[in-house]
């Protein structure tokens, strides 16, 4: 089964270049999508964006494969205070915020992050 996106390509990239350049706020963004309130992808669509470009905002067709090395160091990097989630997914272009949500949370929680099993 193939995965929709809520958002298609150019609706992330236009409110990308409209929030960098000045010409709307992110309430004012999330406001036009129909969003109570500024949402978390939002952030982590600009902090892609400004990262890796706007060919970084198109859905992914399969799972990515992230090692055991890679999910320790992005946690470590969290909890030592050198970003945020938004922005550390958005540096290492990590698509889903849950995803890096939940290995901090196992990281807390004094889980083994592992490699990926596709089983």
């Amino acid at each position: 089964m193939s995965r929709k996106p809520k958002y298609s390509f150019d609706v992330k990239v236009k409110a990308c270049e409209d929030y960098i350049n000045g010409e709307r706020s992110l309430q004012q963004i999330a406001q036009d999508l129909g969003l109570k309130s500024v949402n978390g992808n939002m952030r982590y669509w600009i902090s892609s964006y400004r990262k890796h470009g706007p060919d970084s905002l198109l859905s992914a067709i399969k799972n990515p494969v992230y090692t055991k090395s890679f999910k320790l160091k992005v946690v470590e990097e969290y909890i030592d205070g050198r970003g945020s989630i938004y922005s550390l997914a958005g540096k290492y272009g990590i698509k889903s915020i849950e995803t890096l949500h939940r290995w901090i949370l196992r990281y807390n929680s004094d889980m083994k992050l592992k490699d990926y099993d596709p089983r």
